[in-house]
């Protein structure tokens, strides 16, 4: 017995849209999901940031919301090149709200570990040294 479909332009249109938005959604979702430390919670960033061997006041100096630009130029492209020696990528998240925790390091108090979090995961990080106004990647010491 033989099966035979017949579509009609629109039908195949509607198939056509309807895949291409599913792509989308799995898309968005993969590309956060995967790869990222989960920083949903102040023990879960605490846990995080101990990874780096950093030692920061438990409370949060800092805790903001802020929407990514639509693109990565000028600063943000400058804060991007930044942190991708940590492996962090912003690209992704062009327009997308995130929450920013910054946190005092203990041994050095003019200096702040700010992490970006988005939809519960890190997505980028940074040390921020407040007195002389320049910004480093997170590095693991080994």
């Amino acid at each position: 017995m033989n099966f035979y479909f017949i579509f009609t332009k629109r039908g195949l249109a509607v198939i056509l849209a309807s895949l291409v938005l599913a792509l989308v959604v799995i898309a968005q979702f993969s590309s956060v999901s995967r790869g990222y430390a989960d920083g949903s919670t102040h023990r879960k960033r605490m846990e995080y940031l101990a990874l780096y061997k950093l030692g920061v006041l438990e409370e949060a100096v800092s805790v903001k919301e802020t929407r990514l630009p639509d693109e990565i130029s000028g600063a943000a492209k400058t804060y991007n090149d930044i942190i991708k020696k940590s492996g962090f990528e912003l690209s992704n998240f062009c327009s997308k709200p995130v929450m920013i925790y910054s946190y005092k390091l203990t041994d050095f108090p003019e200096k702040t570990v700010n992490l970006i979090i988005f939809s519960g995961k890190i997505i980028a990080g940074d040390i921020t040294d407040n007195l002389k106004g320049t910004i480093s990647p997170l590095i693991k010491e080994k």
